[in-house]
C-alpha cells in the first residue's frame, strides 16, 4: 500500500514463452512450473498472445505468473509468432522467451521410442521433421532470453533446472549456469560464453593425477598453479562485470558460461569450479556449477 508520498509500482504478472524443438521436454517444463505457482497454458496459437497477457493484466494479483507454451503443432498458425510477439512488445508486455532444445540425435532417439512421427515430418523420416523444425525456430531461438539443452538432462533434472530458474522472487537476481566441458564430446549449445583453457598445462598426462578430476583438491591446485591461470579467471571475471551490469539492466536472468578443455574432467572442471565460487561472490547472483561431460572417459 503506498504512503501518498512515495510512488509504488503496480503488481505487474510475469510472463514466458515456453518454446523450442518439438521433444525436448517442453511438456515436463510446463508441469514444473505449475508445480511453481504459475498458470501454465499450453498449446496455445500465437494469435491469442495479446488476449490471454490482456486478462491477466487485469488481475495481476490472481495471476502474477503466466506461461504460455506454444509449439509447431499449431502449424500454419505458429508461423505468425514473430507478429505476436511483437505485439506484445508495442502494447508494453514485460515477456521471456525460453527455448528448450537437444541434440538432433536425441529426439530421433525420444521420437522413436515413443513410436510417433514429427509433427513436420510429413510423408518424409523424422530426421526431416526435425530439420524443418530448426528451420523454422532458427530466429526464435536466437531472440531467446533463455536457452537450455535437455540433451543430457532427464525429466527430474530438467525440472529441477525449471526450478532453479523460475522460483526466486524480490530483485532481479542473475541465475548463472558455469559448465565445464570436453571439445571432444562437442559444443554445448545453450552457452551464452565459452571459454578454451586447453592452454594449461593438462594433469592426463601425469600419471599420479590422471585417475582425478578438476574437483579433486590435487588436480585443481596443479591447474590453478600453472602459468596464466589466475590470470585467466582473473581478467575473465573482470571482463564479466559489465556483462551482468548489461543483463540487469536489459532484465535478463540467466547466462550460461562454458569453459571447455579436451575430455572435460580436469582442467575445464578446475577453472570452472574456481570461477563458479568466485562468481558468488557477486551481489544478487546465485551460481549452478555443472560438469557436462564429466564421468565419460
Amino acid at each position: 500500500m503506498s504512503d501518498g508520498l512515495t510512488p509504488v509500482k503496480p503488481p505487474t504478472s510475469e510472463v514466458l514463452i515456453v518454446t523450442g524443438m518439438s521433444g525436448a521436454g517442453r511438456t515436463t517444463a510446463a508441469h514444473a512450473l505449475e508445480d511453481h505457482g504459475w498458470y501454465v497454458v499450453e498449446n496455445i496459437p500465437p494469435q491469442l498472445f495479446i488476449t490471454l497477457t490482456d486478462l491477466v493484466g487485469r488481475s495481476p494479483e490472481a495471476i502474477p505468473r503466466l506461461a504460455l507454451v506454444v509449439d509447431v503443432r499449431s502449424k500454419e498458425l505458429f508461423k505468425d509468432i514473430q507478429e505476436a510477439l511483437g505485439q506484445l512488445r508495442a502494447q508494453g508486455v514485460d515477456y521471456r522467451v525460453l527455448f528448450l532444445d537437444a541434440s538432433d540425435e536425441l529426439l530421433v532417439r525420444r521420437f522413436e521410442s515413443a513410436r510417433r512421427p514429427h509433427p513436420l515430418q510429413g510423408s518424409g523420416r523424422i530426421p526431416d521433421g526435425i530439420a524443418a523444425e530448426r528451420l523454422l525456430l532458427r530466429e526464435l531461438k536466437e531472440e531467446a532470453e533463455i536457452v537450455v539443452d535437455t540433451t543430457t538432462k532427464n525429466v527430474h533434472s530438467l525440472a529441477t533446472t525449471i526450478t532453479e530458474l523460475f522460483t526466486e522472487s524480490g530483485p532481479i537476481v542473475l541465475r548463472l549456469n558455469v559448465m565445464s566441458f570436453g571439445f571432444k564430446y562437442g559444443l554445448p549449445q545453450d552457452a551464452n560464453f565459452m571459454a578454451d583453457v586447453r592452454f594449461l598445462p593438462n594433469p592426463h598426462w601425469v600419471p599420479e593425477l590422471r585417475p582425478f578430476t578438476g574437483q579433486d583438491t590435487a588436480v585443481s591446485d596443479f591447474v590453478l598453479q600453472q602459468q596464466g591461470a589466475s590470470e585467466f579467471v582473473d581478467h575473465y571475471l573482470e571482463a564479466l562485470v559489465p556483462v551482468l551490469d548489461g543483463y540487469r539492466r536489459e532484465n535478463k536472468h540467466y547466462a550460461t558460461f562454458a569453459i571447455g578443455c579436451t575430455g572435460g574432467k580436469h582442467r575445464s572442471v578446475a577453472v570452472a569450479e574456481e570461477l563458479g565460487h568466485r562468481l558468488s561472490q557477486q551481489p544478487r547472483v546465485t551460481v549452478n556449477v555443472h560438469h557436462r561431460d564429466l564421468g565419460r572417459e
